[in-house]
């Protein structure tokens, strides 16, 4: 949607072939302070539960780990975007998610608390 041309798409939806770890540009690395990792990791516990890898179920273990850490989607969605795309701008989140698949999102997730 944010495209306007085809070289557009291709340097926008790259990240979803990127191979792991993936590499996190100097400006986004930066977001990735103490509570950020512990936010992070959290997360990443939360989705560890799902049996299912579905949008809707995403987004409830997201707002489950808001309520309980009492933050707010700003503080969590840079964070997963950046863990999982490499840069701070890219398609919804929860679609992100979904479009990389369980194992991969995981994946790109625990790699970049490996790295902390």
């Amino acid at each position: 949607k944010r495209s306007k041309t085809m070289l557009e798409l291709i340097e926008n939806a790259a990240f979803y072939a990127y191979s792991r770890p993936i590499e996190i540009d100097s400006k986004a690395r930066k977001i990735f302070d103490e509570d950020a990792i512990k936010r992070l990791a959290g997360l990443h516990d939360s989705f560890v539960e799902l049996d299912e890898w579905r949008e809707d179920l995403l987004e409830m273990k997201v707002k489950e780990y808001m309520e309980s850490t009492e933050t707010k989607m700003k503080d969590i969605a840079q964070i997963l975007r950046v863990a999982l795309t490499g840069a701070t701008v890219s398609p919804g989140i929860f679609e992100v998610l979904v479009a990389l698949g369980r194992d991969e999102a995981l994946g790109r997730v625990k790699d970049v608390l490996e790295a902390a």
